[in-house]
C-alpha cells in the first residue's frame, strides 16, 4: 500500500471513530425525569436515582428556585466522570408540586 493510500485509510478510520463516538451526544434523545430538587444541584427520583442538574440557564433556575419541590424535567442525560453520576441538561421543566410550608 502506498503512503497516500495509508493516509487516506487512516483519515477514513478517524472520521468513522468521530462519527461513532459523537453520535450519542449529537443524537441523544430527550428523557423525562420527575423528582425532588435538593440544595446540591441534584434531583432525586422516587426510584432513588440521583441526577446532577447541569449548570445551564434552565438548570440553574430549577436548582436554585425550586429546592424541595417536585419537578418534571425534559432534557438529555449524560454521565459525568468528575461527579461519578448521571447529569441532566434541562431543556424544559415544570413544577409538579410546589413547596408547601408547614402551618404553625
Amino acid at each position: 500500500m502506498t503512503k497516500r493510500g495509508i493516509l487516506k485509510q487512516s483519515a477514513m478510520v478517524s472520521v468513522w471513530f468521530v462519527l461513532v463516538f459523537s453520535t450519542g451526544v449529537l443524537f441523544a434523545a430527550d428523557t423525562t425525569i420527575t423528582g425532588e430538587v435538593d440544595d446540591q444541584f441534584q434531583i432525586l427520583t422516587a426510584d432513588g436515582d440521583v441526577y446532577v442538574i447541569a449548570d445551564t440557564g434552565a438548570g440553574t433556575e430549577v436548582a436554585t428556585e425550586h429546592i424541595n419541590e417536585t419537578v418534571e424535567i425534559v432534557g438529555t442525560v449524560g454521565y459525568s466522570e468528575e461527579n461519578d453520576m448521571e447529569v441532566i441538561t434541562v431543556k424544559q421543566y415544570r413544577v409538579v408540586s410546589p413547596d408547601i410550608p408547614d402551618e404553625q
